[in-house]
């Protein structure tokens, strides 16, 4: 038993053993290691501090679970209460949601068993973004922006949630907020460079080792277009793919009422914020993964369990594609059988399923 926690949450592990580096003078971004630690030099000074004063372990934990509780109550105000008085309650539905994230191509297994803080910064996001759209008060605007620039320092993708803001009701202050909240990052993030140079060179030189000389770039679908197109032209697709999804969502959206229509859309600005990232992880994807069932559930909750089917039949093509090479000899080829591009087309499809069939029943209903 012990053997099998000691496997679990080991990106704790990372964490500490660079606070342990730092603080014997050894180089915390060092690469002789089978996981990096690949953060910024103000969140490993942070680290540093923390643990100076408690054990960065229990810290972490408890940062964990604030946010989960925070997530699992707004995801209650995401759910149609009226939906849920017919069926089950909001407990069991979420229960289910997750159980069907977390087993939805082993992503979410892999970001329980990490530990990784990225997981939990999305969580955060979404639950300070949700209030300060809904709430409609500045203190909890200015939460969400002080919470999107800290967790930007850790995961700089993280700044794509600044979007949110354009569901706030007062569209100016969003964009002056938003150009404050990109400063205050950019200045954060290099500024390194004049107070602790040396470590900011090694910080890069252990994301390059990372991301490129590893080639360790997830899910995305630059990621995915990469090793075959290079490194421009398959950062310009992805750029044009998610924003051409960002820009029929707005559609959407502002086509039915901003006002009236904002829960249903905002689990679906979730997904496509979450895959905005060109390298996205299984914690960041399983995230993604849990807000698109959230989205299939509010639109069709009679239909919620052949949607969640689809989506798993989608994921396990590759599966088939194998057993049909091993046991009929045929020869498959190898782009055809990762698992990833699989895996994020069936979130996608789920989607774009339940947008098309539920824009069919509203055009139907609007005839009658």
């Amino acid at each position: 038993m012990s053997q099998y926690f000691a496997n679990l949450f080991w990106d704790l592990d990372v964490y500490l053993r660079a606070v342990q580096d730092f603080s014997h003078g050894l180089n915390s971004y060092r690469t002789d290691v089978d996981l990096l630690f690949i953060y910024h030099p103000y969140v490993l000074k942070g680290f540093v501090l923390v643990n100076e004063l408690i054990d960065l372990k229990i810290l972490l934990f408890g940062f964990y679970a604030v946010c989960t509780f925070l997530f699992l109550l707004i995801c209650k105000k995401f759910l149609d209460p009226s939906a849920l008085s017919d069926r089950m309650h909001s407990s069991a539905m979420l229960l289910g949601l997750s159980l069907a994230s977390i087993a939805y191509g082993g992503a979410g297994l892999v970001a329980l068993k990490t530990g990784n803080i990225t997981t939990y910064l999305h969580l955060l996001l979404i639950s300070t973004g949700y209030a300060s759209v809904s709430a409609n008060q500045k203190q909890w605007r200015y939460a969400f922006l002080c919470c999107v620039v800290i967790a930007s320092v850790i995961k700089p993708y993280l700044l794509a949630y600044l979007l949110l803001s354009i569901q706030w009701k007062e569209p100016r202050q969003a964009w002056m907020f938003s150009v404050v909240a990109v400063m205050v990052f950019a200045w954060l993030w290099l500024s390194p460079l004049w107070f602790s140079p040396a470590l900011y060179a090694d910080f890069i030189n252990a994301l390059s080792f990372q991301t490129v000389g590893k080639g360790d770039l997830g899910y995305a679908l630059f990621g995915m277009l990469r090793p075959i197109m290079g490194d421009t032209v398959a950062m310009l697709l992805h750029v044009l793919v998610m924003l051409g999804l960002l820009l029929s969502l707005a559609y959407l959206q502002w086509g039915v009422g901003k006002n009236a229509q904002l829960q249903r859309w905002l689990p679906l600005w979730l997904v496509l914020i979450i895959f905005l990232n060109p390298r996205m992880k299984e914690y960041d994807f399983c995230v993604a993964v849990f807000m698109a069932f959230v989205f299939a559930y509010r639109e069709l909750p009679s239909r919620i369990g052949r949607v969640i089917a689809v989506a798993f039949s989608v994921s396990l093509i590759p599966a088939v594609l194998l057993a049909v090479q091993k046991y009929m000899g045929l020869n498959i080829h190898e782009a055809l059988l990762a698992r990833h591009p699989y895996q994020v087309f069936g979130v996608l499809l789920v989607c774009i399923y339940v947008v098309v069939l539920r824009q069919q029943v509203a055009k139907f209903s609007l005839r009658q």
